[in-house]
C-alpha cells in the first residue's frame, strides 16, 4: 500500500515537473533587465577582455566591481568561454531550469522521508 502511494506521488511530481519544464522552454526569451543585464554584460566583458568590467573605459583606470553575485557571474563567464558570449543568456536560463529541477528533487526527497 505504501509503495503505491509513493508511486502516485512520484508520478504526480513527474507530471508537474514535466509541465513546468515545457512551459519554461516554450516561454519567449525576453530581453534581460536590471541585475540580469548587468551581470550578463560583466560576464561577457570578462570573457572578451579578461577583466570583469562594465565598460571598456574602466580598463584604463581599473575595473570597478559592479555586481554582487560573483559566483553567478563567473559561472556565466565560463559558459561564455565554452559557448561564445552570445550564448550567455541562454546558458543562464538552462542553469536556472537546472536549479529549479534540483530543488524539486530535493524537496520531493524530503517529503518522501516523511
Amino acid at each position: 500500500m505504501e509503495s503505491s502511494r509513493y508511486a502516485a506521488r512520484a508520478g504526480l511530481a513527474g507530471a508537474v515537473l514535466g509541465t513546468l519544464l515545457l512551459l519554461a522552454l516554450r516561454s519567449p526569451v525576453v530581453a534581460p533587465v536590471d541585475d540580469a543585464a548587468i551581470t550578463f554584460r560583466f560576464a561577457r566583458n570578462w570573457v572578451e577582455w579578461g577583466v570583469p568590467a562594465l565598460n571598456s573605459f574602466e580598463l584604463q583606470g581599473g575595473a570597478v566591481e559592479g555586481f554582487s553575485n560573483t559566483l553567478w557571474c563567473g559561472l556565466l563567464a565560463l559558459a561564455g568561454l565554452a559557448g561564445g558570449v552570445e550564448s550567455i543568456p541562454a546558458h543562464a536560463r538552462l542553469f536556472e531550469l537546472g536549479c529549479a529541477v534540483l530543488t524539486l528533487f530535493v524537496v520531493g526527497a524530503g517529503l518522501a522521508r516523511r
